[in-house]
């Protein structure tokens, strides 16, 4: 939702640059910032479930 709501509503950005790019046919630019996205979407995932696992050491549990 966060790189959707970037290319709606601002002019900067990562999202934004991969959109402008796009326009002009720059399609190293377009790659390197959906590789650029990924990497951040998966280590921020990587870094939630980490806290979760610290923060809710009882999640997954029975008993």
């Amino acid at each position: 939702m966060l790189v959707g709501a970037e290319m709606i509503a601002t002019s900067n950005g990562i999202a934004w640059m991969a959109l402008s790019a796009a326009d002009f046919l720059l399609t190293e630019t377009v790659l390197v910032a959906v590789l650029i996205m990924a990497a951040l979407g998966y280590s921020l995932d990587l870094l939630a479930r980490l806290a979760e696992r610290r923060i809710v050491h009882w999640s997954g549990r029975e008993g």
